[in-house]
C-alpha cells in the first residue's frame, strides 16, 4: 500500500506542474527485475508512466518521450522509442508490455542509460530540457559513472525513484542528480 499511495498520481497536480506547456525530452526507465517486483507493483509503475506523460501534454506542449525497461530480458527493451510526442502513444506503447519473468543474464541500468545516451546523441532537441526518470527496485552504483556522463554530455538531470522496503536513500541520493535529496526519492 506504501508504493500506490506514494506514486499514484494527485489527480490537482496538473494544474501545479511547471512542466506544463513546455518543451522537454524525458526518457523513463523502469527496472523490471522480477525478483524484487510483483505483477500488481509493476502494473502500478505503468500506470504511473502513463500518468506522468498525460500531465506533461496537456495541450499546447510539446515533451518528447522514451521508455525503456530493463532488467528481465538480455536486452533493454524499447517499449517507446525517444521522440515520440504523443502521450496517447505512449500510453499505448505502456498497456501493451507485460511482465516478464527474469531470464538468466538480464540487461542492467547501465545499458539501459546507454540507450539514453544513444538515443540522446542523435534525437535531444537543442536548448530543451532534459531528464531521465529511473524506477528501479534494485540501484546499481556502477551506473554511476553513466549516469554522470549524461549530466555532463548533455545536460541531463537524473531523477531515480526506489521502489520496495529495501532501498535505502543514501544509494538512490548517489546515483541522482543535484540536489540529490530532491532526486533520490525513495517508496
Amino acid at each position: 500500500m506504501v508504493f500506490l499511495s506514494g506514486i499514484q498520481a494527485n489527480q490537482l497536480r496538473i494544474y501545479d506542474n511547471p512542466m506544463n506547456n513546455r518543451a522537454i525530452d524525458l526518457f523513463i526507465l523502469v527496472d523490471e527485475t522480477t525478483s524484487r517486483l510483483t505483477p500488481v507493483q509493476f502494473g502500478q509503475i505503468k500506470i504511473t508512466v502513463k500518468n506522468i506523460v498525460t500531465d506533461l501534454q496537456p495541450g499546447s506542449s510539446t515533451p518528447y518521450f522514451g521508455v525503456y525497461f530493463y532488467g528481465s530480458t538480455s536486452s533493454v527493451d524499447t517499449v517507446v522509442p525517444f521522440g515520440s510526442n504523443s502521450a496517447t502513444t505512449v500510453s499505448k506503447n505502456v498497456d501493451l508490455k507485460q511482465y516478464t519473468a527474469t531470464q538468466l543474464n538480464p540487461s542492467s541500468l547501465s545499458a539501459a542509460l546507454d540507450s539514453v545516451n544513444a538515443a540522446c546523441h542523435t534525437s535531444c532537441r537543442e536548448k530543451i530540457s532534459r531528464v531521465t526518470v529511473i524506477f528501479t527496485s534494485s540501484p546499481d552504483l556502477a551506473a554511476e559513472a553513466r549516469i554522470r556522463q549524461l549530466e555532463d554530455n548533455f545536460g541531463m538531470t537524473v531523477i531515480i525513484v526506489g521502489i520496495g522496503s529495501g532501498i535505502t536513500t543514501s544509494v538512490l541520493q548517489k546515483l541522482a542528480s543535484h540536489p540529490t535529496d530532491e532526486y533520490g526519492l525513495p517508496f
